[in-house]
C-alpha cells in the first residue's frame, strides 16, 4: 500500500508538470527569437529544406558559414512525429511539459542513486529536490524565459547523467548505451553548447567523485561513452570538427570564431559590464541577481519586484539546510564524500554565475577568458550558468536534507521542515506555473506580443511566389532592424508578431537579409551607412552581398518602430529617400503588408559572374550562366572565354569550394582562391592555360580562339555526409539491437529486479 501511494504521488507530479505549459500562452504559439522556434510549427520543412545544408544558404536571415545543421534532425523528427500522430495536441506546450516532467523524473532517479534508503523521508526529499530543480528561479530568467533549445537541457542533462552514473555504479554497458543514445536524440545540444558546457564545468566535482570510487571502470566507461557518442553523431560531427581544421585566415566557421584571440579580446569589456551588477547574496538565497532582474526588460522586472523578492527571507531555510548538512558531514557519516562533491559543484556554479565577488572575481573570470579557448562563450555568465546553478543547488539540497534528517530524531521536526520547504518552493514558483513570465510584450514595446496563431495570409502568398521564383540570389527586407529578425504579423491579432530569425530559407528555399546582425562582421558598416543616409553606398554594398530583390514590409507598427529593434531614428532613416535609390522595378504587392521589387538596375548583380577586375562588377552578366543544383553544388557554363577572367561566387568564402569540369568531374581548380568583397570567393580562369594543360574534350574552341566551358562548383566536405550517415545508422542499429537483446535476456534470467526498476 505504501509503494502504491508513493507511485501515485510520483505520477501526480509528472502529470502536473506536463500540464503547466498549457497555462502559459492561451492557445497561441510562443515563437521567435534567435532560434525562431518554428520547428514546433514546421518540423518537416526544416528537415527537408534546411537541415542538409552545411555551407551555402545555411544561415537563416544571414550569410551563414561552414557549420552543420544536420544535428537537429533526430529531435525535429520527434517533433514531426508528435505533430503528425497527435495532431490534436499543442505540440509546443506538450513538449515543454514533457521536458519539465522528464527533468523532474530523472533528477529524482539520479538522487536515488545516492539516497538509497527506502523510507518516506528519502522519498519526499527526492520529490522536493526534483521540483526545486525544475522550478528554480535561475532557470525562469534564463532558459525558460527565452525557450531556445537550451531549455531541453532541463531534461537532457539529468537523464544523460543518470544513465552514465548508473552504468558506472552497476558496471553495466546497458545504461552506458542509453546515455549515448540520449546524446543522439538530443544532438541539438550544439545549439546549446554554452549552457551544456556550463553544466559540465560545474559538475566536474561530481565526476571526480564517480572516478575516485572506481577509477578503472570510470575511465573505461568514459572512453566507450565518447567513442559511441561520436559514432552516433558522426553524420554531423565530422563537419563540426573538420571546419576549423580546414579553415584559413579568410574562412568563417563558428568554432574558429569562438576560440579566436579577437573574439576573446572583444569580450573583455562585455564581461566587466555584464558582471558589475551581480551580487552573491541573491543566488546564495536561491534568487536571480536583483539589479539585473529588477531593471532589465527581458527579465520581467515587475514579477521580480512584486513577487520573487518577497521570498528572500524565507529562502534562508534552504541555505540553513546546506549549512547544517556541512556541520553534520564533518562527523564523517556515510554521505560525506558526495556532500563534498556537490558542495564544490555548487560553489563553482555560484562563482561563475556571479563573478563580481570582491576584487578577485572578475580578474579570475577574465583570466579564464584569456587562457582558455572558447571560454568567452560565457560572457553573459548569469545566463549561461543559470541552469547549472539550478542543478547544483537542488542536488546539494537533496544531499544536505538527507544528512540533516539522518541526525534528527524527531519525525515531527522533519515533517515541518519538508512542509515549510514545499510551501516556499510552490509559492515562489507561482509566476512560472501560471505563465506570468510569458505572454509579455516584446522587449521595450508596450502592446506588441510575440505569440501567434499562424503567419498572415499575405506572408503565405509571398512564400508561394518565392518558391516558384527559384532564385539563387538573395532578398533584402526593408526596413532592416538592429537585430537580424523578420517581423511577421499574426493571422488574427494585429498586435501579435512573429519576431525572430527569418523563415524564408526553409519555407521557400531562398536566402535573405533581415537586419544588421544578418551581415556579421559588416554590422557596424551597414549601420553607419544607414544612419549617415549614404544610400548609394548602402545600395552598392547590397550589390556586393548579392541582393537582387527587395521585400518592403509595410506592416511595422508604431510600437515596433519605437522599440529596441528600430529605435525610430534607425527606422525613419530607411524610408522614402532610400527607396528612391535602391528600389527598381516593382514586381507585385502581396495584400497591403508586403511589396516585392527588383533592386535598382544600377546595382544589378548575379551570384556567379565573370569580370576583368575582381573589385568591379561587369557591365554585362551574360558570359556566365549557372544552375543551382543544391546548396553545395552549382553547374556553370562560361561562354567566349578569351584570355584571363575572374570568376566570382558571392557566397561565404571557404577554401574547400572546388571547380571541376562537368565532363568526367575532372578537377580544374583545387585549393586556395581569392577573397572578394571581404567575404566571398573568386578564381582566376585563363583560356590559354586551359588549352595548354587540358584535352580539348573538356572545352569547345570558338572560331575567334575563345572557348566555352562547362564547370561544376561544389563544396568538397559534402562527400563526407553519406559516410557519416552510414556510420551513425549502423551504430544506432547496433545500440538498439543490443538493448532489445539485453532486455530479453535479463527478463528470461529474472535479472530485472527492484533496484533496476527504481
Amino acid at each position: 500500500m505504501i509503494y502504491k501511494k508513493r507511485g501515485l504521488i510520483l505520477i501526480f507530479c509528472l502529470f502536473f508538470l506536463i500540464l503547466i505549459p498549457f497555462f502559459w500562452n492561451k492557445g497561441l504559439s510562443l515563437v521567435g527569437g534567435d532560434d525562431g522556434k518554428l520547428y514546433y510549427l514546421f518540423p518537416f520543412d526544416q528537415i527537408s529544406s534546411y537541415s542538409d545544408k552545411i555551407i551555402s544558404d545555411n544561415g537563416a536571415g544571414g550569410l551563414g558559414s561552414y557549420f552543420p545543421i544536420q544535428f537537429a534532425i533526430p529531435f525535429l523528427s520527434i517533433i514531426g512525429f508528435l505533430k503528425k500522430v497527435f495532431f490534436f495536441l499543442d505540440t509546443q506546450n506538450f513538449l515543454l511539459g514533457l521536458n519539465l516532467s522528464l527533468g523532474f523524473l530523472f533528477f529524482y532517479l539520479l538522487a536515488g542513486l545516492f539516497l538509497k534508503e527506502d523510507d518516506w523521508e528519502t522519498f519526499f526529499i527526492r520529490i522536493f529536490s526534483g521540483l526545486f530543480y525544475v522550478f528554480s528561479n535561475f532557470s525562469f530568467y534564463t532558459v525558460w524565459k527565452f525557450q531556445f533549445f537550451s531549455v531541453y537541457l532541463v531534461s537532457f542533462f539529468p537523464m544523460a547523467l543518470y544513465f552514465f552514473a548508473k552504468s558506472i555504479i552497476k558496471k553495466n554497458y546497458f545504461y552506458l548505451i542509453l546515455a549515448s543514445l540520449v546524446t543522439f536524440i538530443f544532438s541539438v545540444f550544439l545549439w546549446t553548447m554554452p549552457w551544456l558546457m556550463a553544466m559540465l564545468i560545474c559538475s566536474l566535482p561530481f565526476f571526480v567523485y564517480l572516478f575516485t570510487n572506481n577509477p578503472k571502470i570510470f575511465i573505461k566507461f568514459l572512453i566507450f561513452f565518447f567513442f559511441l557518442a561520436f559514432l552516433l553523431n558522426s553524420y554531423w560531427l565530422v563537419y563540426f570538427l573538420h571546419a576549423p581544421l580546414s579553415s584559413d585566415k579568410n574562412s568563417s566557421d563558428i568554432l574558429s570564431n569562438t576560440i579566436s584571440t579577437e573574439f576573446r579580446e572583444d569580450n573583455r569589456q562585455v564581461i566587466r559590464d555584464v558582471s558589475k551588477n551581480n551580487q552573491i547574496i541573491y543566488p546564495l538565497l536561491n534568487l536571480f541577481h536583483k539589479k539585473l532582474a529588477s531593471s532589465s526588460q527581458w527579465a520581467i522586472p515587475d514579477v521580480y519586484r512584486n513577487w520573487d523578492i518577497k521570498f528572500l527571507p524565507f529562502n534562508l531555510v534552504f541555505l540553513l539546510m546546506i549549512l547544517l548538512g556541512a556541520f553534520y558531514a564533518l562527523k564523517k557519516i556515510r554521505l560525506t564524500k558526495i556532500y563534498s562533491a556537490t558542495l564544490a559543484s555548487w560553489i563553482i556554479a555560484l562563482f561563475l554565475f556571479t563573478v563580481h565577488i570582491g576584487s578577485w572575481g572578475a580578474k579570475l573570470f577574465l583570466w579564464f577568458n584569456e587562457k582558455i579557448p572558447g571560454f568567452s562563450m560565457f560572457r553573459n555568465m548569469h545566463d549561461k550558468f543559470g541552469l547549472a546553478l539550478s542543478f547544483t543547488y537542488a542536488f546539494l539540497l537533496a544531499i544536505s536534507l538527507k544528512i540533516v534528517f539522518s541526525n534528527l530524531k524527531e519525525n515531527r521536526i522533519k515533517k515541518i521542515i519538508l512542509i515549510v520547504s514545499f510551501l516556499i518552493l510552490i509559492l515562489s514558483a507561482k509566476p512560472f506555473i501560471f505563465g506570468e513570465y510569458f505572454n509579455k510584450p516584446i522587449w521595450t514595446t508596450k502592446t506588441t506580443f510575440e505569440t501567434i496563431h499562424d503567419f498572415n495570409s499575405d506572408f503565405y502568398d509571398l512564400l508561394n511566389y518565392l518558391k516558384s521564383n527559384h532564385e539563387a540570389s538573395r532578398y533584402l527586407w526593408l526596413p532592416m532592424n538592429r537585430a537580424g529578425y523578420a517581423l511577421i504579423q499574426d493571422s488574427k491579432l494585429d498586435n501579435h508578431y512573429y519576431s525572430g530569425i527569418s523563415p524564408l530559407n526553409f519555407l521557400s528555399g531562398t536566402s535573405d537579409f533581415t537586419g544588421l546582425l544578418s551581415f556579421g562582421k559588416f554590422y557596424s558598416q551597414v549601420s553607419k551607412l544607414i544612419l549617415d543616409k549614404n544610400y548609394e553606398g548602402l545600395s552598392n554594398f547590397m550589390r556586393e552581398m548579392n541582393v537582387k530583390y527587395i521585400i518592403v514590409n509595410n506592416n511595422i507598427s508604431q510600437d515596433l518602430q519605437k522599440s529596441y529593434l528600430y529605435k525610430s531614428k534607425f527606422y525613419n532613416a530607411q524610408q522614402n529617400d532610400l527607396f528612391k535609390v535602391i528600389l527598381g522595378e516593382k514586381i507585385r504587392d502581396f495584400g497591403s503588408r508586403y511589396s516585392l521589387y527588383k533592386i535598382n538596375e544600377q546595382f544589378f548583380n548575379e551570384k556567379l559572374y565573370a569580370t576583368d577586375n575582381i573589385s568591379n562588377f561587369p557591365e554585362n552578366f551574360s558570359q556566365v550562366s549557372y544552375k543551382k543544383i543544391a546548396s553545395y553544388k552549382y553547374e556553370i557554363k562560361i561562354n567566349n572565354l578569351n584570355g584571363q577572367k575572374k570568376l566570382v561566387f558571392l557566397d561565404p568564402y571557404q577554401k574547400l569550394w572546388e571547380l571541376d569540369f562537368r565532363l568526367d568531374n575532372k578537377n580544374f581548380i583545387n585549393g586556395s582562391h581569392e577573397l572578394v568583397f571581404g567575404y566571398a570567393n573568386g578564381w582566376t580562369i585563363d583560356s590559354n592555360y586551359i588549352k595548354q594543360n587540358f584535352s580539348n574534350k573538356y572545352y569547345k574552341e570558338n572560331p575567334d580562339g575563345s572557348i566555352n566551358l562547362d564547370l561544376v562548383l561544389h563544396f568538397l566536405p559534402e562527400k563526407y555526409f553519406h559516410w557519416g550517415v552510414f556510420v551513425s545508422g549502423a551504430t544506432l542499429l547496433f545500440c538498439l539491437s543490443y538493448l532489445v537483446y539485453n532486455l530479453k535476456w535479463r527478463k528470461n534470467k529474472g535479472h530485472i529486479n527492484k533496484d533496476d526498476q527504481n
